[in-house]
């Protein structure tokens, strides 16, 4: 949603202003309209549940792609392929950024 990874806490969807307070997305009822859930809050989340790390990350990565039809380039790392990822720790917890075999942000 909009307000992910930004301080921006409001934002218009279908001409209703959504707020978002700690992750929790409303409309100006209270009526819950999402959340502001982060790609890697959503792997942390899945494991936690449950979900087998290998599976989490498919679930983030190759499913997504496969859904969009962009399989050639994204979903998987393998040669040929536009090599995105990220680099975790134990924790799961993002210490760098690569897009497009680039490095784009380190933590």
């Amino acid at each position: 949603m909009s307000t992910v990874g930004i301080d921006k806490k409001s934002f218009q969807l279908t001409g209703q202003t959504i707020f978002e307070d700690n992750g929790r997305l409303t409309n100006a009822e209270g009526r819950l309209a999402g959340s502001a859930l982060t790609m890697i809050g959503a792997v942390k989340n899945a494991i936690k549940f449950g979900i087998t790390w290998d599976e989490a990350v498919r679930m983030a990565s190759l499913y997504p792609a496969t859904c969009l039809g962009i399989t050639d380039d994204f979903g998987s790392l393998s040669p040929g392929k536009k090599a995105s990822f990220l680099i975790l720790d134990n924790e799961f917890n993002i210490q760098s950024v690569w897009i497009e075999g680039n490095v784009f942000s380190q933590h």
